[in-house]
């Protein structure tokens, strides 16, 4: 009688699919998922042997166990999207594309979906609430995930599970909440085994519980047609986001907190051919990272990146810097025993080239030995043709301390162990405990333009072969040590631009270089410490004028002797008996100059910098002043 019964509604159906307004049949199946079939796409329906069967026009054939259908209707609307919509402990699906090998498996709000698909893009939707529930899916081709306002807590792995290692187009709209189970195996709340390039104007927010927050094995990038979108990390046990190949950000915005490893980590694979692998490529959008975690100490050593091996060959990355070189054992400066034996969180980790081109960005790393951006290669700051990047960097965590030989991790605004590249931009670095650097370069530091500023309790800018500057206007104050430091034999090689650099008390200095090669071929530098590294050539003029007192806050200038001031200073800290070295362009060798000291105002100044840290021209109230003649070398 059932088979009888059956076959009667499938009669009926194939002629009600006669009529126009009939578009196709939805299969209800028991477990809730519903199958949309349009007449286009059914060749014959048939029932045997308890199963309905569909053949579709391309001869594909779905088997249906009777057991399994819970309704068969005629329909005049077709669904074109498969889609899963989510309702507390249950879930239901929408299938359109059962005769293109697309199958369900719901267990509960938990739900299995295989493409067995592998020459048609096809779109998959989720959306609705489930406090337990997850998706998974697995295919072998590309195809695209809509984000629609779901909300996702899991209590057995990942919330969302993409297992398909191609493009996967990911579109976020409304607001998207996802949480994976505490102590799975899981590698992701939401987890990726290709990579997702995400778009939309919606929200996306991601609590890791086991291990990292969003995760894919190959790279992940966020689209300019992210431009209105969110990813908000609330935390995570591991990284907020690590991308197993490259990170790319070219819009949209990202905010993380709470995570007790790194904030963004680009991860290099073991594939060197793997495009841009362990590259990190910031081109805009906006990007909030707070890490909080403290370094710990790592018993057995760390070996050194292999940009850092390589840097040491002749022709190397490093500028061909030969084995031996300055720092002792080929490494421009030695590698840092520090990280060596520590294993410290950084706000914006990448094993390998970054590029930030553009976009703002704004990292705190609070915990002890602290990075804001730690890179294993090159950095690469600003592009021609663009204002560059907004950068703000602040560390508040003291060192790492261990038990062994210096055993220790310290923090650094901004560390690369290649070369650092800053062509425009605005850079601000903020440091206030021991060991905090604003900008510590392992091999060449070049600045073409933009601004820079180092506010650091240690070194504020520090490099180990050399520091060029061509042009920009860099700021830079040590309350406890240098304010630019490189202890290579390539030393400074200043061609333009304005260097205002203030270390403290003697022995440390504003300009420190060991006394190795000290160039001055352009650019205004104003250097204050307690001592300072002497030009070893100078095309341009300079002058070192010893046992100045200064007061903090007080005004530095340069006049001419008609009283034409050339520039002002404002100095950050009190140095008593403090060595000053002055360049100007405007300085003609065996002309005699003045420096002011201890202005209380510059007043009508013809440009001003910085919130009037820097200026040009104006009158000045108050003062001292020392006569000097400037020499070239």
């Amino acid at each position: 009688m059932k088979r009888y019964i059956s076959f009667l509604v499938f009669f009926a159906i194939s002629v009600l699919a006669q009529g126009k307004d009939v578009k196709g049949v939805v299969i209800s199946k028991l477990d809730g998922e519903a199958l949309h079939i349009s007449n286009a796409d059914i060749k014959s329906m048939s029932f045997a042997d308890g199963n309905a069967v569909i053949t579709s026009v391309s001869d594909a054939q779905l088997l249906i166990p009777r057991s399994q259908i819970r309704t068969i209707s005629p329909v005049s609307n077709i669904s074109t999207q498969y889609s899963v919509s989510f309702d507390g402990e249950k879930a239901t699906v929408v299938n359109p594309y059962a005769l293109k090998g697309i199958t369900t498996a719901i267990d509960g709000a938990y739900v299995t979906t295989t493409n067995n698909n592998e020459t048609e893009e096809l779109t998959f939707a989720l959306s609705g609430s489930t406090s337990n529930g997850g998706y998974e899916y697995n295919g072998v081709y590309k195809f695209t995930l809509n984000l629609n306002s779901v909300k996702i807590k899991s209590n057995r792995g990942a919330a969302v599970n993409i297992l398909c290692g191609k493009r996967i187009a990911v579109v976020v709209e409304g607001e998207n909440n996802l949480q994976d189970c505490v102590g799975g195996e899981q590698k992701a709340c939401l987890y990726f085994k290709g990579h997702p390039e995400i778009e939309g104007s919606g929200t996306l927010n991601l609590t890791g519980n086991t291990k990292h927050a969003m995760s894919s094995k190959e790279y992940i990038q966020l689209k300019k047609k992210f431009e209105k979108g969110t990813i908000n990390v609330l935390s995570a046990v591991g990284d907020g986001i690590h991308a197993g190949q490259y990170f790319q950000i070219n819009n949209g915005s990202v905010k993380i907190r709470n995570v007790k490893d790194d904030g963004i980590q680009a991860e290099a694979t073991n594939d060197e051919t793997d495009e841009l692998n362990g590259q990190m490529i910031i081109k805009g959008g906006k990007i909030d990272v707070q890490c909080d975690a403290d370094g710990v100490v790592v018993e057995s050593s760390v070996s050194a990146p292999a940009y850092a091996q390589a840097v040491a060959a002749p022709g190397g990355p490093g500028g061909g810097m030969p084995p031996g070189g300055p720092g002792g054992g080929g490494w421009p400066g030695g590698w840092d025993q520090e990280d060596q034996e520590t294993s410290c969180v950084a706000c914006l980790k990448c094993d390998s080239l970054c590029t930030i081109s553009g976009g703002t960005i704004i990292l705190k790393a609070t915990g002890k030995g602290g990075k804001c951006i730690k890179v294993d290669n090159d950095l690469l700051i600003g592009a021609a043709g663009s204002d560059g990047p907004v950068i703000s960097a602040t560390t508040t965590g003291g060192v790492v301390s261990g038990s062994g030989e210096n055993l220790n991790g310290q923090p650094k605004a901004i560390k690369a162990y290649g070369n650092i590249t800053i062509d425009n931009g605005q850079i601000t670095t903020k440091t206030s405990q021991p060991g905090g650097e604003g900008i510590e370069c392992k091999s060449y530091l070049t600045i073409n333009g933009g601004t820079v500023v180092c506010d650091t309790y240690d070194d504020g800018i520090n490099a180990a072969a050399k520091i060029t500057v061509n042009g920009g206007l860099i700021w830079t104050h040590a309350t406890n040590n240098d304010g630019m430091d490189c202890n290579g034999r390539e030393g400074f090689e200043f061609n333009g631009g304005v260097i205002l650099s203030s270390g403290t008390n003697a022995p440390e200095e504003g300009f420190d270089c060991d006394n190795n090669s000290f160039v001055i071929n352009g650019g205004t530098l104003i250097g204050t410490g307690g001592a300072t590294s002497n030009p070893t050539k100078a095309a341009q003029p300079y002058k070192t004028v010893s046992s100045q007192n200064l007061t903090a806050n007080s005004y530095l200038s340069l006049q001419k002797q008609d009283g034409t001031v050339i520039c002002s200073y404002k100095v950050p800290k009190t140095l008593n008996r403090a060595t000053v070295l002055v360049s100007s362009p405007e300085f003609q060798s065996g002309t005699s100059y003045k420096l002011v000291v201890n202005s209380t105002a510059v007043t009508n100044p013809t440009e001003s910098f910085l919130d009037g840290v820097f200026t040009l021209g104006g009158t000045l109230t108050g003062g001292t002043n020392t006569s000097f003649t400037p020499q070239k070398k």
